[in-house]
């Protein structure tokens, strides 16, 4: 918690060390969030994917959950 995700991201990625990236997206950080679509959470999940392509990432990407619907 805390960390910067770009920051992680180029940090690891880089070092060649994601290996499986859980795609989601949540309406805000820990520890209350309710998992959202991706365009709707509060992380902008199109520069984590530029980010994850800036640093040739090769983890395999898995859009894990849809949000209940209420």
């Amino acid at each position: 918690m805390g960390k910067n995700v770009f920051e992680m991201i180029r940090d690891f990625g880089g070092r060649g060390k994601l290996f499986e990236v859980h795609f989601r997206n949540v309406t805000s950080p820990l520890p209350h969030f309710v998992e959202t679509f991706p365009d709707d959470g509060y992380m902008d999940m199109y520069q984590v994917m530029k980010t994850l392509r800036e640093c040739a990432s090769t983890a395999r990407l898995n859009p894990t959950t849809c949000p209940a619907r209420r």
